[in-house]
């Protein structure tokens, strides 16, 4: 009931971002370790990440969290052991520099009904899940001016693609703020 109560609160009202400049490429290997072990698991990690990507603007604590729950959702998938491969990309976007994170994992998959509600607050399909960490995700990508998707195939894994603006001042000049 503590997990529920703590993150719906942490959803109805959520911290503003706190921007700075950081080597995403860096955070990203940074959270990827912490879960180095595993819990025993058999996942074969392969990190693939970009070295021409800039220090994008963002909030270090809130991106942590994102990839985090990404992670651990992947893990989850993962029962019997499996490939997690994380990967970083710069592209540009309509004359814009972003980059584009991939969490992908060869778990179970997700099935095309669910696939289409994961994003709404209080739904899940795990036994002891709340509902909330993907409606936070996405609420957290949102205030970082970028875009949280999904694509999958039940049975052959899921990949959770990132994309968020390399510069805060396109953001900044974006959203008026």
């Amino acid at each position: 009931l503590a997990a529920i109560v703590d993150d719906f609160l942490q959803f109805a009202r959520p911290k503003k971002p706190s921007f700075h400049k950081e080597d995403i490429n860096k955070l990203l290997s940074d959270v990827v370790h912490r879960y180095k072990n595993w819990n025993g698991k058999k996942i074969q990690l392969v990190e693939q990440y970009e070295d021409n990507i800039p220090p994008v603007s963002l909030d270090r604590h809130q991106i942590q969290q994102v990839i985090t729950n990404l992670l651990l959702n992947s893990l989850d998938a993962m029962e019997d052991g499996g490939t997690l491969t994380i990967t970083t990309r710069r592209y540009k976007k309509m004359s814009e520099d972003m980059v584009r994170i991939m969490v992908a994992d060869s778990g179970i998959g997700i099935s095309e009904e669910d696939i289409t509600k994961i994003f709404q607050p209080f739904y899940s399909t795990k036994e002891k899940g709340t509902g909330m960490g993907l409606a936070i995700c996405r609420r957290i990508v949102n205030e970082h001016g970028g875009e949280i998707s999904v694509e999958s195939t039940v049975g052959k894994g899921t990949t959770f693609s990132v994309i968020l603006p390399i510069h805060k001042e396109n953001l900044i000049t974006k959203k008026g703020v």
